[in-house]
């Protein structure tokens, strides 16, 4: 607070009317106003640690945090460090299934072309059991023939007539009085 005008009249009339000199009164009004400037920076100087005192306990609580988000941090940074080594297993993981895959997928076409191979020949095997069993057939169907041509010769030799089919030879009808021949020609 500075002196005002007003304050340093009625305090220069208290003085003269004291009965104080000139210059007592102009030391009085130095020494008053002295005064007030010691009050006023005093004043000032407690504003001022307040203050000071308010900013320290702010910084205070701004390093705690800092502190803090430095551990925070820190922790996230291990964490991720951590995440990427795990990446980094998993990628030679995921690298050495994959790799499993295709020689699984090579092995797995190699065994389709056996497979195949395989199922190929067999269908040969079959189509040439087929084949073998038609000759067969047409073998015995033959060799039918050929009994049944025989036993017509050996029966017309012997003059049984044969019945189709049945491979026995009849005998030729029996003329009346003479016995019917048995089979094999009698």
């Amino acid at each position: 607070m500075r002196p005002t005008y007003a304050s340093l009249l009625a305090l220069g009339a208290v003085f003269v009317l004291g009965g104080c000199t000139m210059n007592q009164e102009y030391d009085l009004v130095q020494n008053e106003t002295m005064v007030h400037e010691l009050a006023y920076e005093h004043w000032t100087q407690g504003e001022l640690a307040e203050h000071l005192t308010a900013e320290r306990g702010d910084t205070r609580d701004v390093v705690h945090e800092l502190a803090e988000q430095r551990k925070e941090n820190r922790t996230t940074y291990r964490d991720l460090q951590t995440e990427r080594m795990e990446e980094g297993d998993l990628s030679r993981q995921l690298a050495a299934t994959n790799a499993r895959v295709e020689t699984l997928k090579g092995e797995l076409a190699a065994k389709a072309g056996e497979e195949q191979t395989l199922a190929s020949e067999v269908q040969a095997t079959r189509d040439r059991v087929e084949a073998l069993t038609r000759e067969l057939l047409a073998l015995q169907a033959s060799a039918a023939a050929m009994e049944e041509s025989l036993r017509g010769r050996a029966a017309s030799a012997s003059g049984e007539v044969p019945q189709p089919g049945t491979g026995e030879n009849l005998a030729p009808p029996a003329a009346e009085g003479s016995e019917p021949a048995g089979p094999g020609g009698g």
